[in-house]
């Protein structure tokens, strides 16, 4: 066709003149600073990516909605990335580019992509934030969900979709792009594409006020059906469906609500049983005011399961063990039933109670193992305690079948004990395998307590996040200060890690 009538004729794909541009709503202009630098010094420069934002920081001028379509129209890029303030990134330009290679091979037809989403009732998070660890060389595939966490969402552009405009506020955004997205015969998908998210979610009223919204919305566009998001359940098609229900009750019953019925049968199980149950093929002893909660994993056989299964698939049994935040004495007495004869075991519990219980625990079955509780917090701050507090070997000590039980009473709080006074005082002079859950303590020990760390050959521990970040520690400069400890991660599982001395 002659070009006289000044028509253009479309060929093939548009060209975009950018490749990635990062959309974002601005209400602490530091953190967005940082967040920025953090994606500029691995790749995402100007030759490649633009970085457009909302100031909201005098107030909300604009909903995560409209504020996000907005600068959506303003967005250069083949790829809109919408992602909060708080983001310090991990993964750089190159494996963006492979992770959306690869997943536009998979399945074409994509249209969103995130880091965290659910479906089928089971969330995915493949990143690093205050409740999971994402870690590690080997790459998770991409799993298609039914909704997205809103930390950080890609958008294909070429998809030509956005965010309701009949909605508003700073929740379920997520979860709205990917309906709309179905609405189109489009899909979604979490990638492993890490990064690190300094905060959780606000589930304040101004969220289940925007469930509400949302279920309303598009309560005549679908038949009646309920979405799981990482934050809670919604109800598509209905506005009287599972999602509302459970949110409605649990706002009516608050934090830590528990039914009575359940407390009740929870009390006649515990009489009737001597407060103990059947786990792993053994019986153990749990404490009178345990949650409701606790006590259904526990009878379930569930209680520890992360930290059981990392146990059978890691835990060497030819060396000592080392067990620092005892808890209830499941997860030490499962892991020193795994260790050869004649190994020494020994177990930190802060509270009193619970080192009794474990103790108690540890003497369900005979063996020949030397089994030393005590009650002592792990510390490496200066001590709060009097003087009066001293140490004592055997404040709860168990030697199975021939030793005697000593416990050992001191007034006030239990006084404060490192790895190396620990490693010290009972003559570890060989390699030993440490389990760890001490409530963020473990950044210390990182820091402070190398050479006794040096002697520990395998390591199972949970890790805090919330703890770092309140000491502005990221949890990739954690890993890294393990990792210079001599430590390589094998496995991790939610917010676990198993990690094994690198031979020199």
């Amino acid at each position: 066709m002659d070009g006289d009538i000044g028509a253009v004729a479309v060929a093939g794909e548009p060209a975009f003149e950018i490749e990635f541009s990062f959309c974002s709503l601005v209400t602490n202009p530091r953190q967005y600073r940082e967040m920025v630098k953090s994606f500029q010094d691995l790749g995402f420069d100007k030759s490649n990516s633009e970085f457009l934002y909302v100031d909201n920081a005098s107030g909300n001028s604009d909903s995560a909605y409209s504020g996000l379509n907005r600068l959506a129209g303003f967005a250069r890029g083949k790829y809109l990335v919408f992602c909060h303030q708080d983001l310090v990134a991990i993964d750089g330009v190159e494996t963006l580019r492979k992770t959306l290679a690869d997943l536009t091979v998979r399945d074409s037809n994509w249209a969103v992509a995130g880091n965290a989403g659910c479906d089928d009732n089971v969330c995915h998070f493949y990143l690093n934030d205050p409740n999971n660890i994402n870690v590690g060389k080997d790459r998770r595939q991409p799993v298609k969900v039914s909704s997205l966490d809103e930390n950080l969402i890609i958008l294909k552009r070429k998809a030509q979709i956005g965010f309701s405009n009949d909605l508003d506020g700073f929740h379920l955004y997520g979860t709205d792009l990917v309906v709309q997205a179905s609405l189109r015969g489009r899909t979604a998908y979490v990638i492993d594409f890490r990064v690190e998210h300094l905060s959780r979610g606000n589930l304040d009223e101004s969220f289940f006020d925007a469930c509400l919204k949302f279920e309303r919305k598009y309560e005549q566009a679908f038949s009646p059906r309920c979405v799981q998001t990482t934050c809670t359940f919604i109800d598509l098609g209905s506005t009287n469906g599972r999602g509302r229900r459970t949110r409605t009750r649990n706002l009516e019953r608050g934090v830590g609500f528990e039914r009575p019925s359940a407390k009740l049968r929870k009390t006649i199980q515990g009489w009737a049983t001597r407060n103990s149950v059947s786990l792993a093929g053994r019986r153990f002893f749990y404490p009178r005011d345990i949650s409701v909660a606790e006590f259904k994993l526990l009878r379930k056989g569930k209680f520890e399961q992360v930290r059981r299964d990392l146990i059978d698939s890691h835990l060497p049994v030819d060396v000592p063990n080392v067990v620092l935040g005892g808890s209830y004495g499941v997860v030490s007495e499962i892991a020193g039933q795994k260790l050869d004869s004649g190994l020494q075991q020994i177990v930190v519990e802060k509270d009193r109670e619970r080192s009794a219980l474990c103790l108690r625990n540890s003497s369900i079955v005979a063996t020949d193992r030397h089994v030393s509780v005590i009650s002592r917090e792990v510390s490496y701050r200066p001590a709060t305690t009097d003087d009066s507090s001293q140490f004592s070997r055997g404040v709860a000590e168990h030697r199975t079948l021939t030793a005697e039980r000593e416990t050992q009473t001191t007034p006030g709080k239990v006084s404060g004990i490192t790895l190396g006074q620990l490693v010290q005082d009972y003559e570890f002079h060989e390699p030993f395998s440490l389990i760890c859950n001490i409530g963020g303590t473990e950044l210390d020990l990182i820091e402070q307590d190398n050479a006794a760390l040096s002697r520990c050959c395998y390591l199972l521990m949970t890790l805090h996040p919330g703890s770092y970040y309140q000491r502005g520690v990221l949890v990739t400069q954690f890993l890294k200060m393990l990792e210079d400890s001599g430590f390589e991660i094998e496995e991790v599982a939610g917010n676990h890690i198993a990690a094994k001395r690198i031979s020199t």
